[in-house]
């Protein structure tokens, strides 16, 4: 589970620091609940790490555009 935890955050690096504690932290905690303890059952629950690196940052952007766009419309 840590080499998956590791390659994930290597494909985070778009986001801060704060950011990328956040999902590493969510995601060990997740694998460790569901009981998953190999890369490959890491793999068939949540996808490759490259995978879920994409869907994590496509979160995120979709996050910050909806911060833009209220801020924006505050004003």
């Amino acid at each position: 589970m840590h080499e998956y935890i590791d390659e994930l955050k290597s494909h985070l690096t778009e986001l801060t620091a704060e950011e990328q504690l956040d999902v590493i932290n969510f995601y060990t905690e997740y694998l460790a609940d569901a009981g998953i303890e190999t890369y490959a059952a890491a793999v068939d629950k949540l996808g490759t790490p490259v995978q879920l690196a994409r869907k994590v940052l496509a979160d995120y952007s979709i996050k910050a555009s909806q911060t833009m766009d209220d801020t924006c419309a505050q004003t």
